[in-house]
């Protein structure tokens, strides 16, 4: 019973932490998307802005 019990918490912690890694992938290509898409509006403003 007790060593099913840790092997059932090391797989846990295994998911766990695959989770938090795709998470924290997924999170970064959503940052970086942004950022991009942020980079291409700025450029598209920026002549509005200097005539205004």
């Amino acid at each position: 019973m007790h060593g099913c019990g840790v092997g059932f918490f090391e797989f846990w912690k295994k998911s766990i932490v695959a989770r938090l890694h795709t998470a924290h992938v997924s999170t970064k290509a959503v940052v970086r998307i942004l950022e991009r898409y942020h980079i291409l509006a700025t450029r598209e403003h920026m002549p509005v802005k200097l005539l205004v």
